[in-house]
């Protein structure tokens, strides 16, 4: 099909008369992953006193954001591992990565856990590092990982069983295409400016309106139906004002980590250089927007891969989608409301319900 077609295609949809949408497509939905997927999970463990004298020799009080809520270890890290026994026995690896330290209980033998020491494939440059950016941005350089790999935090759990379809289609990952505003108003976080920052890598790179032009059943597919409006818009001003970002676990590329790392080689060297988080910071989602506007991508809807809940708001929720499994992940969120005077509270619930869901020790521990 010409250029020129597409286009007329692309304009009788941002019309104000659209009342399909495009269907999602069955051969990629339906292809097979007959290749190995790996795991990737990071790890910290605020109790070492080697870390947190390391970690003081870099920190100063102008830095944001970065609260003991963002290294605070809940000891439930071994319910990660029986949730993807239980749920992902298809795994091929699991690489546990942290500065160095690993948990007690783990059986480090187990022939599916490779650890990774940051200093095992992060450049030396950028070492010692105490935030996100830096580690997830070089995970491409893991030894012996997977070209296709789902990268998870800790506390991100496996809900319900799952095989390699629910992340990937074929070679393509499962993205949440969904252009949205990002909140530029009121106190702005460190992160609201990191997905400022994502998009604007991706705009000054890429053009939008071709990129829509060029897979228009990607961005007009039906399980985006209720925000074509930001579709449409992103097509007619030819750049994204935003991305939603599942935080869950993530499928990804790393051909697509490497060809995003040659276009922005420098900002991405300026970042791993941040010890801590800052307002010019990137992280990982920059690489799905990559694949999402390339159109490697299979389109999947907001609340596919599960929820984010706050573990000081939504602790009688977490137990319920615990117990029913009506999301494929959760991620259990800590905050700043959980202090000295209700941690113990709140650990105590969400140990009895993660230890209700996974009794069992898993073959990862001793």
């Amino acid at each position: 099909m010409s250029i020129a077609s597409k286009t007329k295609n692309i304009l009788q949809l941002l019309s104000c008369e659209i009342k399909g949408g495009y269907k999602s497509r069955k051969m990629r939905e339906n292809a097979n992953v007959d290749f190995p997927v790996d795991f990737v999970v990071t790890w910290v463990d605020d109790k070492d006193e080697a870390w947190q004298k390391e970690r003081e020799k870099y920190f100063n009080s102008t830095i944001e954001r970065n609260d003991i809520e963002r290294y605070r270890d809940w000891d439930q890290f071994m319910y990660w591992f029986r949730s993807v026994e239980k749920y992902a026995p298809w795994v091929r690896k699991i690489h546990l990565v942290t500065c160095g330290h690993y948990p007690s209980w783990l059986n480090i033998d187990h022939e599916k856990i490779n650890l990774v020491k940051h200093e095992d494939f992060i450049p030396k440059d950028y070492l010692p590092t105490f935030q996100t950016s830096p580690i997830e941005l070089n995970l491409h350089r893991i030894k012996g990982l997977a070209e296709h790999f789902v990268y998870f935090n800790d506390d991100m759990y496996l809900n319900r069983p799952t095989k390699k379809q629910d992340f990937f289609s074929g070679i393509y990952p499962k993205c949440c295409n969904i252009p949205t505003p990002i909140k530029n108003y009121g106190e702005m976080g460190v992160h609201d400016y990191k997905k400022f920052n994502n998009v604007g890598l991706i705009n000054g790179h890429f053009s939008i309106r071709k990129s829509i032009i060029n897979k228009p059943e990607l961005w007009f597919s039906r399980c985006y139906r209720s925000v074509w409006k930001y579709h449409r818009r992103a097509f007619r001003e030819n750049y994204l004002y935003g991305m939603i970002f599942p935080h869950l676990g993530t499928p990804m590329v790393k051909s697509t980590m490497k060809n995003a790392w040659d276009a922005f080689e420098k900002y991405f060297d300026m970042v791993c250089h941040h010890k801590f988080r800052t307002p010019f910071d990137v992280f990982q989602q920059v690489f799905t927007v990559w694949d999402i506007v390339n159109g490697n991508f299979f389109p999947v809807g907001q609340d596919y891969f599960g929820k984010l809940f706050s573990i000081f708001n939504n602790i009688d929720e977490i137990e319920k989608s615990l117990k029913e499994e009506t999301d494929l992940m959760l991620c259990l969120n800590d905050s700043g409301e959980i202090n000295e005077n209700n941690f113990d509270y709140f650990k105590s619930r969400l140990d009895t319900a993660l230890n209700t869901k996974f009794p069992e020790k898993s073959s990862f521990e001793i």
